[in-house]
């Protein structure tokens, strides 16, 4: 089910990457896919990139990720295995890129 979208009500000091690390059979993935492109529409400093372990498994292997789905936030990464909640993921961004 598809929620509605958000409004550009999240303002950050500097622009940030989340990356999503995900597999086609990955029964959480879409949830975590939706959970970070729904954040991610709350700010223009948010730069969203999804990677499909089954094809880029060296990005993974950057990054040590070893579960899916994952997210990541810069260099490091910060969920592993588990799909956080948008308060989740919105704090930790602010934690990294300031607000």
């Amino acid at each position: 089910m598809a929620l509605p979208p958000q409004t550009m009500d999240l303002e950050l000091k500097k622009s940030v990457t989340v990356t999503v690390f995900t597999m086609p059979k990955c029964a959480n993935c879409p949830a975590a896919k939706e959970v970070v492109d729904r954040v991610a529409s709350r700010s223009d400093k948010i730069e969203v990139k999804h990677v499909d372990l089954s094809t880029d498994m060296v990005t993974g292997l950057l990054y040590q990720i070893m579960s899916t789905p994952s997210i990541a936030i810069g260099e490091e990464a910060v969920f592993r295995g588990e799909v956080p909640s948008e308060e989740q993921l919105v704090a930790e961004i602010v934690k990294r890129a300031g607000q």
